[in-house]
């Protein structure tokens, strides 16, 4: 089966394709979802292996294949759009981001204190008494 009239670039627009892009190129799916696939995917090939009545009574031939093949594919078609990576689109598609999501990223990587605000310096910026000179 030819597989690129499922995984087809063309029903993405240039926002969804750089925000695809950008996931793509993050060290969340580089370092943990990558290998997540490709292991499911071998664990799955030797599962097919496995001729025993009751693994092909657990997992059907058919639903083993069928998950390998389009692991296999999701994995090309990833590959694919990181080759094909225009840092320029990544750039355009995060400027039609949320505000508020921008705001709760930079929160959740600590550039802003809940406390303070968004204005104001983070708490590791400011000049700080030593703990011993402090009452």
């Amino acid at each position: 089966m030819e597989m690129r009239s499922v995984f087809d670039l063309n029903r993405l627009s240039e926002q969804e394709l750089g925000c695809v892009e950008f996931v793509l190129n993050s060290p969340a799916y580089i370092d943990v979802f990558k290998p997540y696939l490709e292991k499911m995917r071998d664990d799955l090939t030797l599962r097919l292996l496995d001729r025993t009545e009751a693994r092909r009574t657990e997992y059907p031939d058919d639903f083993l294949a069928g998950s390998i093949v389009t692991i296999k594919g999701l994995l090309e078609f990833f590959e694919h759009i990181i080759r094909e990576t225009k840092m320029q689109r990544i750039d355009d598609s995060q400027r039609h981001v949320n505000p508020v999501g921008v705001y709760d990223l930079a929160q959740s990587e600590g550039r802003h204190d809940p406390v303070l605000g968004a204005n104001e310096p983070l708490d590791n910026e400011l000049e700080r008494m030593p703990p011993e000179e402090d009452y």
